[in-house]
């Protein structure tokens, strides 16, 4: 149990972040930030795969026209209109989306935050190096502040966490299976950055090829259910979005992301320096990742900078992806049991409350979460001190 000055804010915390989603799906803005109402990112995924089944791939390509729908098809729980809402995943993502397709909005909404949620507390709960803290991890990290952000905006954090969790524990088990479920991770490349920089720590060569297959397979059907088109219409889209050809992808994507770009460049520093301090990090990030799997350290711990590590790494994340460093701070904490030092207690309220600081583009302290996460990693390679063994007083 962490100690009562913990407990406490991190409850209360985590009830605000709850009572907020509870109440934007009427009353918007009562209490927090106006986030319209919940699951607008949702809207997106949703609208995407209905479009790509009757084959307009046209339309699902043309942000305007594709926004435009947006605010047609659910003006009916939209507070005020969306403004530029393309869909950016990478067309394996719309595969997935096949069995929300028929249902409708608020339904698919939450059918696939339960899946995505039962899917991360099982990754976080199975295979664990200390069974008996794992549902507890498991268990706050799905009912964290950062799990309500990722309700509330309908996003895939919940995804993310588990098959980059579920993958790590299934490695030394079940390699091939652990293969085809890091494989799945094509669909958000941003956070698949480092697993190939974990498999070669571990010459994990069955793994690799595994996930390369999953990876292509998921491609392959993409492209057959939906059309060649859905690939090249997306290489265009992203292209766009990589040279900023359309400056609406920075003022309504790019700048609101909490990216250590973004962060930097809100903090002042120029394009050219804020772009050389993300390559930083990635490679930082890959550093950390492949030293943590050379090492001899505990699976959990590794797993831990993994999760930590792929959040400094990535050139867009949001506040929902906050989980991952949630999830790293519950198994560093579970890890050091009994042993936890009220730093390091600290350190997890801080990852806890972050996603209430705000996004960066709107607030100074969330710009320094870059630090925090740096942080975050340095402790979890840091063991701790050895109990002073017991001498009793000679009788």
């Amino acid at each position: 149990m962490p100690p009562l000055v913990i407990l406490v804010p991190a409850v209360l915390a985590a009830l605000y972040g709850w009572t907020v989603f509870l109440t934007s799906f009427r009353y918007p803005g009562a209490i927090g930030p106006n986030y319209d109402t919940p699951g607008t990112d949702f809207m997106v995924f949703h609208a995407a795969v209905g479009v790509a089944l009757r084959g307009d791939l046209g339309l699902l390509f043309d942000v305007d026209r594709f926004t435009a729908l947006l605010n047609s098809a659910y003006q009916h729980v939209l507070s005020f209109p969306l403004t530029f809402r393309p869909f950016v995943y990478p067309p394996g993502f719309l595969v997935l989306m096949l069995p929300f397709a028929p249902l409708g909005f608020h339904a698919a909404l939450a059918s696939f935050q339960l899946i995505a949620g039962g899917a991360m507390f099982a990754a976080l709960r199975g295979g664990a190096d200390k069974p008996g803290a794992a549902p507890v991890v498991a268990a706050a990290t799905l009912v964290s502040p950062s799990a309500s952000v990722n309700v509330l905006w309908g996003q895939t954090g919940f995804l993310t966490v588990a098959l980059l969790a579920g993958g790590a524990r299934l490695l030394k088990r079940r390699p091939w299976l652990a293969g085809l479920v890091f494989g799945l991770m094509c669909i958000k490349p941003q956070h698949a950055l480092l697993v190939p920089v974990m498999l070669v720590a571990l010459r994990a060569w069955k793994t690799m090829a595994a996930a390369a297959a999953s990876a292509l397979l998921l491609s392959v059907a993409s492209a057959a259910l939906f059309g060649s088109f859905v690939w090249t219409g997306w290489l265009h889209l992203a292209w766009q979005n990589a040279t900023g050809a359309d400056p609406r992808w920075f003022l309504d994507g790019s700048r609101w992301d909490n990216s250590v770009h973004t962060c930097a460049w809100l903090l002042g520093l120029g394009n050219t320096a804020a772009t050389a301090l993300e390559v930083a990090a990635l490679l930082g990030a890959a550093a950390a990742v492949y030293a943590a799997y050379r090492a001899p350290l505990a699976a959990d711990i590794r797993l831990a900078i993994l999760l930590a590590s792929t959040t400094l790494a990535a050139p867009h994340t949001g506040p929902y992806d906050t989980l991952l460093l949630v999830a790293a701070a519950g198994l560093l904490l579970a890890d050091r049991g009994s042993h936890a030092t009220m730093l390091t207690w600290t350190l997890g309220l801080c990852v806890w409350l972050l996603p209430l600081a705000g996004q960066p583009a709107i607030s100074a302290p969330a710009r320094f979460a870059p630090l925090l996460t740096v942080l975050l990693i340095t402790i979890l390679f840091r063991r701790p001190a050895p109990a002073a063994a017991f001498n009793p007083l000679p009788s």
